[in-house]
């Protein structure tokens, strides 16, 4: 049984793992450690909140001492009988105490400490949407670039295809005495020129792959097999600039943080301008007590007492620490405003660049479509030419050098769009999400 079993999970590792893109998206932020920690942060965060709403419910205490005096303490009377000595209390005591404490008015403390935890709340969940839109960002671009890296390899396998048809053609020619020797050697030369090209997209497509499976926390010797095309379209509105704008400003995760934050900063004025103010608290006190002469306590008499009571608190002089305090809370939250002011015009301008760059990536994407078409109707007539005996084997090298430059730029034009979407949607703040 154990051999069977290692023989299954040795085909299960050797046995290529089919991956589309949302696949991939699902296993990497089940996976990804940034996200698990960022989940863990907003379960502390909820935490916080039952902590902070602790400061307004009853406080219920219980304690017990146990005294034994070794020499109890003696008082000495005038009597008209002459000084008299006594002694008071027992050698073995203990005292059973049961307090409840109920904060009355706090001058705002409690509220604003659980406006805080509230808040925070709010801010780990908008820093968990911003850790899950790196990954998908993240795995998104290392899925176009694994597309881009197969394709490429396509394109060099292509193009090994026809060198070696090429060659022999040109074989066949000399042999008949058609074509120049100059011709076969130019197609030996381009066979041989075209392997280096054809390691290096081997290579590529290896490195890219590595990066996707390490995203991802899939063992690096485990065969990896992506379906999928490279983006096109998108949810958002392309086509007005100061929509994306309005957009990003009201769903970026940074944003609502930065925004987020300064509510949390406002309240921290409030909680230290409350140590200059009063508080009023009442407690209910319970006690029982136990004396006796002999180690045994539990058969003398119990004596009970309960009281209770208000306390006020009114600060009337601290060394103008809370006035420090209170001023130094107001600079953090000034400077949490101007965080706020700056980050919102670096998300204005990173919307702004990538709305410019997938424009870019659009023009140079239709340019190149239109230069494949041109390339591969040239590479149909120097062929006609050169089978019919009118054009030289350099016209159709070239002509085929130029397709294949076409393809390749073709293929990294479409991952530049697809690029530039993904980049375009995580500056708004909707990627993964529907905005």
């Amino acid at each position: 049984m154990t051999l069977s079993f290692l023989s299954a999970v040795s085909d299960a590792q050797q046995s290529p793992l089919h991956l589309t893109l949302e696949g991939s998206l699902e296993l990497a932020l089940e996976q990804n450690e940034g996200l698990q920690m960022a989940r863990r942060d907003l379960d502390k965060a909820r935490q916080q909140i039952r902590e902070a709403r602790a400061g307004a419910l009853p406080q219920l205490d219980f304690s017990a001492n146990y005294t034994h005096n070794w020499q109890l303490p003696t008082f000495v009377f005038e009597t008209p009988l002459g000084v008299q000595e006594v002694e008071i209390g027992t050698p073995n005591e203990l005292v059973g105490t049961v307090n409840l404490r109920q904060p009355l008015y706090t001058s705002g403390k409690v509220g604003a400490a659980l406006a805080v935890a509230r808040l925070f709340k709010a801010y780990s969940a908008e820093q968990l949407r911003a850790a899950q839109q790196s990954v998908v960002r993240s795995v998104d671009i290392a899925f176009y670039d694994l597309l881009l890296a197969r394709e490429l390899i396509r394109v060099s396998d292509q193009t090994q295809v026809r060198a070696r048809s090429n060659l022999e053609q040109a074989e066949s020619l000399w042999s008949g005495g058609r074509t120049s020797s100059y011709d076969l050697l130019r197609a030996q030369v381009q066979v041989t020129q075209v392997r280096p090209d054809s390691i290096r997209a081997q290579g590529g497509r290896e490195l890219a792959e590595i990066a996707f499976k390490n995203l991802l926390g899939i063992p690096l010797d485990h065969t990896v097999d992506i379906d999928g095309d490279f983006q096109r379209d998108s949810a958002l509105d392309l086509r007005e600039l100061d929509s994306l704008l309005a957009l990003g400003a009201a769903r970026s995760p940074q944003l609502r943080q930065a925004r987020l934050q300064i509510d949390m900063l406002t309240q921290g004025v409030k909680i230290a301008r409350s140590a200059a103010r009063p508080s009023l608290e009442l407690s209910t006190i319970g006690q029982a007590q136990w004396q006796s002469d002999e180690i045994s306590l539990w058969n003398e008499e119990m004596r009970r007492s309960l009281n209770t009571g208000l306390s006020l608190k009114i600060p009337l002089f601290d060394g103008f620490r809370t006035g420090a305090r209170t001023a130094q809370a107001r600079r953090e939250e000034e400077k949490g405003r101007l965080a706020a002011a700056r980050l919102l015009r670096l998300v204005e301008m990173q919307i702004h660049q990538s709305w410019l760059e997938l424009q870019a990536a659009g023009a140079r994407l239709n340019a190149q479509l239109l230069l494949l078409e041109q390339a591969e109707a040239g590479l149909k007539l120097a062929e006609s030419r050169y089978a019919r005996g009118f054009g030289t084997q350099l016209e159709v090298l070239d002509a085929q050098l130029l397709q294949t430059r076409a393809q390749t730029e073709l293929a990294q034009a479409r991952r530049d769009r697809a690029v530039a979407l993904v980049q375009l949607e995580t500056a708004v703040g909707t990627i993964g999400e529907s905005p």
